[in-house]
């Protein structure tokens, strides 16, 4: 089975959905941490993947914060990342291929 890698940026976005539509209050986001981080490698948002995230920007049509998740998923040596509003079918790098799990 493949193992899964989730950026900090997308904890981060998850995380401020949730308290933002209150589906969980601060103790449950505790523990959704602790699920993030205790069952799937989560990838920092280090200065080389932010630097990597600007030379992205630079090339590509993203946004901000899509950069970091893509530089992260490079950073992990992910091969496919799973995103349902970015560029479907997208290859980054010779390496990553974006796919929208949802078409």
């Amino acid at each position: 089975t493949a193992s899964i890698c989730v950026s900090t940026q997308v904890v981060n976005e998850v995380c401020a959905n949730i308290l933002k539509h209150k589906l969980l209050d601060e103790v449950g986001i505790r523990s959704l941490i602790d699920t993030f981080y205790g069952k799937h490698s989560v990838g920092a948002l280090t200065s080389q993947v932010l630097r990597e995230a600007s030379h992205l920007r630079e090339h590509l049509s993203l946004s901000y914060w899509d950069s970091t998740i893509v530089a992260a998923a490079l950073a992990s040596g992910a091969g496919v990342l799973l995103s349902e509003d970015m560029h479907d079918g997208l290859i980054v790098r010779e390496q990553l291929t974006i796919v929208n799990p949802f078409k």
